[in-house]
């Protein structure tokens, strides 16, 4: 085989061998964009979790706030335990 066959043939396989090499680095690239993406989703989601949660702890807070008020109290007792002050009168309708 002459010399110049000989380096021929190593270009090829080196060649090959860079070929080979970044196909499977093209591939991983897009397997590595598409979990990405996911990835992007879940954050997305979960972000928009936390703010319902945020709200939802806004809402009980002011909720626990207005069960302390004597308003709330009085609502309470006449609806759900039929109390009324001593001097109420109560007129019921058909």
């Amino acid at each position: 085989m002459t010399r110049r066959r000989k380096n021929n043939k190593k270009y090829t396989l080196i060649l090959s061998i860079a070929i080979v090499l970044a196909a499977v680095a093209f591939v991983r690239g897009v397997q590595l964009q598409a979990k990405a993406a996911e990835y992007e989703k879940q954050v997305n989601a979960m972000s928009e979790k936390l703010e319902k949660e945020k709200q939802r702890t806004t809402d009980l807070e002011e909720y626990k706030t207005y069960v302390q008020t004597k308003e709330f109290v009085e609502q309470y007792a006449k609806e759900k335990l039929g109390l009324i002050y001593e001097d109420e009168i109560i007129f019921e309708g058909q």
